[in-house]
């Protein structure tokens, strides 16, 4: 049970899966874990709560860093700032600030937004960050978005409407230079993050419920969207039509990311049960071909937020019950091509060329 086979083609692997040492690959907190974030070298994890703590991980040791730093709401997104000397939050509330990540206290550096807006996305360039709409009707449909600036504490753009589209989530392409904005209606509009202005072209893909996430690979080359249908699009981010069948989950999709390599996305689902009792998996997914990598990793709890380190050999996953845990992403077996071919063909009774 600690090795698997895939055949592709003339290709053939033998792949190990194996969990990290519990004292190493799992994070334990005392509350629901609603997102993860990995710096750039892979030294520090943080980790976002819904009572508003923030935590920095030492991931080689499994062991915290410090006390957390605590905001007065429920974290909805972190990440790293350019410079990996500070860490942007946003929460529920619509603020945004920083905390300086070796010190673990809060920088001045604060920004609140109307309380009819959310704060959708996070600018590359770690000042601006788009703020979207919040629903406050269901019968409403007015869409519309604002790009603000952490050092200005304002506006920097015009409003960006889109009259009977709903905003359910955004994200900026790697250069800063476009924003793709997932609607409840099930569409994907695209935006200029220069000028506020609408993109001609649109991703028409119509499904109940709309537009779960967006997110641009780091290459730019793709661009990934889940669906209340259980599925993974992903789109070439260019021409904007599919690059491979859509992933098909068994449960709603809590949770995405692209490897930084881009060549591969993890996939966290879970059944939306309010007990937290139902199953749910992850699992890596080649992007260019639409196939699994392996199977799901193994003991997988009810998922908010998935991620990758920086060499694409680890994955975290975050949960409601209140843990974050490092798994360590499928690879092949060290060893010689004669050894590897004598495995494939006492496996499968077939001669591999």
């Amino acid at each position: 049970g600690k090795r698997f086979l895939t055949v592709a083609g003339n290709e053939l692997r033998i792949w190990s899966l194996l969990p990290l040492p519990a004292a190493q690959g799992s994070f334990a907190h005392d509350e629901p874990v609603h997102t993860v974030f990995f710096s750039e070298d892979g030294s520090h994890l943080v980790t976002g709560c819904g009572t508003g703590k923030m935590w920095t991980w030492d991931p080689s040791t499994g062991k915290s860093i410090g006390s957390p730093v605590v905001s007065p709401r429920p974290v909805a997104a972190i990440a790293f700032a350019p410079d990996q000397c500070s860490v942007l939050c946003a929460d529920e509330d619509g603020r945004l600030f920083v905390w300086d990540a070796e010190e673990r206290q809060f920088v001045e550096t604060e920004v609140r937004v109307p309380s009819s807006h959310r704060i959708a996305a996070l600018h590359p360039d770690g000042d601006r960050f788009i703020v979207a709409k919040r629903r406050v009707d269901w019968t409403a449909n007015q869409g519309e978005l604002q790009c603000w600036s952490l050092k200005t504490g304002g506006r920097v753009l015009p409003v960006m409407e889109q009259p009977g589209r709903e905003i359910n989530t955004a994200a900026f392409s790697p250069d800063g230079k476009t924003v793709a904005v997932g609607n409840y209606d099930g569409h994907i509009t695209f935006w200029n993050a220069t000028t506020g202005e609408q993109l001609s072209g649109l991703i028409q893909t119509p499904v109940p419920g709309g537009v779960r996430a967006v997110s641009y690979s780091p290459n730019g080359q793709y661009l990934a969207a889940s669906r209340r249908d259980n599925r993974v699009w992903i789109y070439d981010a260019e021409t904007r039509e599919p690059v491979a069948v859509p992933v098909k989950q068994p449960q709603g999709i809590h949770g995405f990311n692209f490897s930084p390599d881009s060549r591969w996305v993890v996939i966290g689902a879970a059944d939306d049960r309010w007990d937290n009792q139902g199953s749910a998996s992850v699992r890596v997914w080649d992007v260019a071909r639409g196939k699994p990598i392996g199977p799901g990793l193994p003991g997988a709890r009810i998922m908010n937020m998935v991620a990758f380190n920086p060499d694409a050999t680890l994955v975290c996953s975050a949960n409601r019950t209140g843990n974050a845990r490092l798994w360590r992403v499928p690879e092949p077996l060290a060893g010689d091509v004669e050894t590897v071919i004598r495995w494939g063909e006492a496996l499968t009774a077939q001669e591999v060329d």
